[in-house]
């Protein structure tokens, strides 16, 4: 996968967890500070959402540009691609870190690796 797509899969993946909550307070799901947690993930899928414009990036053009600075490689092998999002999610400025981490903890290998076979099987933007 391209470091497009991953982008691409960690905001569906994090989209994924917004809309299991609702949006709302996510006491249910483990968080530690519900309004400020789900205040940080609102934020990063606002900065963060790669189809608001036509070329390769996101919303907030730095939040891709940073995204690539930490994950330098143009290829990431599919197998490789939860460690390679959890060390990108452990990179994150402070601003929103806590907030998204706490997300990430809530989504299992597996479901990981489900979103990522549903979203390379498909058409999509960034398709090499």
């Amino acid at each position: 996968m391209t470091q497009f797509e991953l982008f691409c899969v960690i905001f569906y993946a994090f989209y994924a967890v917004w809309e299991k909550t609702g949006g709302k307070e996510f006491r249910e799901s483990g968080f530690k500070d519900d309004s400020i947690q789900n205040e940080y993930l609102r934020m990063f899928l606002s900065d963060a959402n790669p189809f608001l414009w036509a070329d390769i990036g996101s919303t907030d053009p730095a939040t891709f540009v940073e995204f690539c600075e930490i994950v330098p490689q143009e290829e990431i092998a599919l197998e490789d691609s939860y460690d390679t999002a959890s060390m990108y999610i452990n990179a994150l400025p402070y601003y929103y870190a806590q907030g998204v981490r706490d997300a990430f903890r809530t989504i299992t290998r597996e479901e990981w690796f489900d979103g990522v076979k549903r979203y390379m099987s498909q058409p999509h933007k960034g398709q090499s």
